[in-house]
């Protein structure tokens, strides 16, 4: 397999794979939406949006971006982040199980 991509529109991103012989498969189509298991982590932890995003080295405009719009990290950054907030990442990002790391995979099989 190619690699996952996005195309952006007015209404709606399209998921899609680019295949090994180069065609594009579309996988999904997604409204964005709030990651609500995020969201309620960071709110049970007690920390500030705007610590977060220092503690990560990010601009807090891109943590309300993973938040509201849909929005996923990088793999380090959602492994940097669950673990400040204690959770697995598959917890917080279930939506792209099929694209976990072996850490995160491993903490997926644990908790199930």
């Amino acid at each position: 397999m190619g690699g996952l991509g996005s195309v952006s529109g007015p209404l709606q991103t399209l998921v899609a794979e680019v295949t090994s012989d180069k065609r594009v498969c579309v996988i999904g189509s997604t409204q964005p939406m709030r990651n609500h298991a995020l969201d309620e982590a960071i709110r049970a932890s007690g920390y500030r949006k705007a610590w977060i995003a220092e503690q990560l080295d990010v601009h807090p405009g891109t943590l309300t971006r993973w938040l509201a719009d849909g929005f996923v990290p990088r793999r380090a950054q959602r492994e940097a982040l669950a673990d400040l907030l204690g959770r697995p990442a598959a917890e917080l990002w279930p939506h792209v199980l099929g694209h976990l790391t072996p850490r995160e995979t491993e903490a997926t099989s644990h908790a199930a």
